[in-house]
């Protein structure tokens, strides 16, 4: 029996995997460590290889260039390198390290992707979905290759960005789109930030579109009245944590990002 295995996973799945085929992986591997095998290899970036090192005792440990740790439930975040935009805006250089889309259209809603582009894949996409042409939009975007989650990202209690704050002042109600990790579920979308008035109206409404979600009190609440989603006229905003794996789906599939960004528009309009 091999105990530990270098595989070097291809951008397609079917590929030989560091020239272990995945029928020879199977049969010298549990089945729960070749599907977890999968999974990295599935999260990984097309134009990139992903070297990881596994054993027979079901562990994947990351070594190389790039791993996706949103899939993992095991795996904690690296500590993010600025503490504030200030930080931030002094260092990265915009349009090369990142970009700012703000669309004003004097709505009294607000969508959000704080960390969109390739911070928190998919939020972008997710929250001009919502926005569509009807309500006012700000994505603040990772756009350099390789980038990873901690390198871009500021916390929203410290979000100071300064197109950002200037569009949440003039908006009533805001609602942010931010990216989890699955951490074991990869479908339910957590509910958060201080308007708890529109909490339920989200939560019936989502869930009776068929997504599966629930109102969060404790991890990534957005209950800080500085994070950026409640510093909105009302003082009372919106968080939305999507899992990582739901986030892929809606990215594949146009029919199921339209019925739920049609339900997250209708909603923020019924609250208005």
């Amino acid at each position: 029996m091999i105990s530990q295995i270098h595989v070097y996973l291809i951008k397609t799945i079917s590929d030989t995997l560091g020239g272990v085929s995945p029928l020879q992986l199977l049969a010298m591997t549990s089945l729960d460590t070749y599907h977890k095998v999968i999974q990295v290899a599935r999260c990984t970036s097309t134009s990139e290889y992903a070297p990881v090192m596994f054993t027979h005792s079901v562990c994947i440990e990351p070594f190389g260039q790039r791993y996706c740790p949103e899939h993992r439930s095991n795996v904690s975040m690296p500590k993010d390198i600025y503490s504030s935009f200030t930080e931030l805006l002094a260092k990265e250089v915009e349009g090369v390290d990142y970009r700012i889309e703000l669309l004003d259209r004097g709505s009294e809603n607000l969508i959000m992707a704080p960390h969109g582009g390739r911070i928190e894949r998919g939020t972008s996409e997710i929250a001009r979905s919502i926005a569509s042409k009807h309500l006012s939009l700000y994505l603040f975007e990772g756009i350099r290759p390789g980038l990873e989650h901690h390198e871009l990202h500021v916390t929203s209690h410290k979000y100071d960005e300064p197109q950002a704050l200037w569009a949440v002042s003039k908006s009533m109600r805001v609602l942010a789109i931010h990216g989890r990790a699955d951490r074991r579920d990869t479908q339910t979308i957590w509910i958060g930030g201080r308007d708890t008035s529109a909490h339920e109206v989200l939560l019936s409404r989502l869930q009776s579109a068929g997504f599966k979600c629930q109102i969060q009190s404790k991890s990534l609440a957005g209950k800080h009245s500085n994070n950026i989603c409640n510093r909105g006229i009302s003082a009372r905003g919106v968080q939305l944590e999507i899992p990582r794996s739901l986030r892929d789906e809606l990215l594949e599939n146009d029919d199921q990002l339209r019925n739920l960004s049609t339900e997250l528009r209708e909603s923020m309009l019924e609250l208005t």
